[in-house]
């Protein structure tokens, strides 16, 4: 997989993060057009519970630029979560909401950071300006735009959901979903359906377009349940004794 390793805890991406991994996904590789807007709502599930470590799950777009740049709004929750949430007080049964860009891989830019509590619907908007060359990202809450960024990092070329672990973290995230998801292409663009792939027993519904292919629309993207560390070998061993 191409999934882009993304945080660390003081606003810098490490070259290698200990413990990271990744769950179910759905993803968009590359078509024959450039994204220059997506929306989604995700509803956000319980916070896992683990003693350490942290998990993120975010809508991530991938840049042209070389390394590639990542545009995603991460929803974070841990045993870390005060550090990790750029200005946010967050209790421990909730998760930290804040817009953020990794540029070329090394270094991360973070706007505000909320708590945000379970079941919460987050409408999560990434739009690029031709004229500025800028991605603006906003995260709204209850009609409420909570952070924003915008940053000139390339033309969006691709785009997965995630859900990430890092520094040991053992539990599981919950099923969550993605509603109401608009993908907008600088020009139309036929192939968006075969570019879509899945893992981790994803579900989403038939993309469909009105317009001749430039704007496509997936009502529902389903992230499954999906275990790590301990939880992922206590899962497995219940399996087989089954």
């Amino acid at each position: 997989m191409f999934l882009i390793t993304l945080f660390a805890l003081a606003g810098l991406i490490e070259a290698q993060v200990p413990g990271l991994d990744f769950g179910p996904v759905f993803m968009m590789q590359r078509t024959t057009s450039y994204l220059v807007e997506y929306s989604g709502v995700l509803r956000v599930p319980k916070v896992p519970d683990s003693p350490k470590g942290l998990v993120v799950v975010w809508p991530g777009i991938n840049t042209d630029a070389r390394p590639t740049n990542l545009v995603q709004t991460c929803i974070g929750a841990g045993s870390a979560i005060k550090s990790f949430c750029p200005g946010g007080k967050v209790a421990a049964n909730q998760w930290c909401g804040f817009t953020s860009t990794n540029i070329g891989i090394t270094a991360q830019r973070s706007g505000k950071g909320v708590p945000i509590n379970e079941n919460t619907d987050l409408l999560i908007a990434y739009k690029y300006d031709e004229t500025t060359k800028q991605f603006a990202q906003t995260l709204t809450i209850d009609g409420k735009e909570v952070s924003r960024q915008s940053i000139a990092v390339g033309k969006g070329n691709r785009f997965n959901t995630a859900v990430e672990v890092q520094y040991g973290f053992s539990g599981t995230v919950l099923q969550h979903t993605y509603k109401n998801n608009t993908f907008k292409f600088a020009a139309a663009d036929p192939g968006f359906p075969k570019s879509i792939m899945k893992a981790g027993g994803t579900t989403y519904s038939p993309p469909a377009s009105a317009d001749g292919g430039k704007t496509w629309t997936v009502d529902l993207i389903t992230i499954p349940d999906s275990s790590y560390g301990g939880a992922r070998s206590a899962k497995g061993k219940a399996g087989r004794g089954s």
